[in-house]
């Protein structure tokens, strides 16, 4: 339950943000507490323990949530507009249609959060664990992904043109229809992934591990980088359909006939 002194000062943000300067160390405890609609632009949440709280259309815009605990939390629609979320906790937690284009988002926990549809447009998500989250039809243009977990994530439909996205794990992940143009996945693990009808035209796929992937109707181009890939099998169908090769693994270069 919040502290009902900490919910008064909320009231007024600049007193909050002037209090927080002045106490840095005392602890925040604002858990599920109902701001559903609130202003708190430029509020200073750092270390806040906001779990299952419901913050639905909240305008957190330029926020300090740095290692906050929002697990759980509702986030729906919210504002979140270059904030600064590094190393806070969001598993669990609803970030549907939020817009969250050029938050810091380095290192956070997004382990099985929902971000249908949200806007990360030039957000940094480096090193940000991602792990089983939905992200259906996100918008992630130019997003910094590098070196993030995103092991069995749901990308349907989601916009990485122009991302980067070296070293990240997209073990298992499901692409299908996502449009990676201009894309840059050096030494990104796709191993198992299905890439069913994605646009990787001019995507850099260098160094990139393919073993298992399903490249169904994929587009690609005669910029599309495949130098040094790791690939020993892929399939062209869905559900583990039409493997190549048939038996064993790729001789040098098969791959690289077999997709240009």
């Amino acid at each position: 339950m919040a502290n009902q002194r900490q919910l008064t000062r909320l009231q007024n943000i600049t007193k909050w943000n002037q209090w927080r300067k002045t106490q840095p160390n005392f602890p925040v405890d604002l858990i599920g507490i109902d701001c559903k609609g609130r202003n708190l632009n430029g509020i200073d949440l750092s270390r806040a323990v906001l779990s299952r709280a419901n913050l639905m259309g909240v305008d957190l815009g330029n926020a300090n949530l740095i290692r906050a605990n929002l697990y759980g939390t509702n986030l729906q629609a919210a504002n979140l507009c270059a904030s600064d979320l590094y190393k806070a906790n969001l598993s669990r937690a609803n970030l549907s249609k939020t817009n969250l284009s050029m938050a810091n988002l380095a290192e956070v926990w997004l382990s099985s959060a929902n971000l249908c549809q949200a806007n990360l447009t030039k957000a940094t998500l480096e090193l940000a664990d991602l792990r089983a989250v939905n992200l259906r039809e996100t918008n992630l243009r130019g997003a910094n992904l590098r070196g993030a977990n995103l092991h069995k994530a749901d990308l349907r439909g989601a916009d990485l043109r122009g991302a980067d996205l070296r070293t990240t794990n997209l073990c298992g992940a499901d692409l299908r229809g996502v449009a990676l143009d201009r894309a840059v996945l050096y030494e990104t693990d796709l191993s198992e992934a299905n890439l069913s009808q994605t646009h990787v035209l001019t995507a850099n796929f260098e160094r990139v591990i393919l073993t298992g992937a399903c490249l169904e109707d994929w587009q690609i181009n005669s910029a599309t980088r495949f130098d040094g890939v790791l690939c020993e099998y892929v399939y062209l169908k869905s559900h583990h359909q039409e493997r190549r090769p048939q038996k064993g693994n790729f001789r040098p270069g098969e791959f690289i006939t077999l997709v240009q």
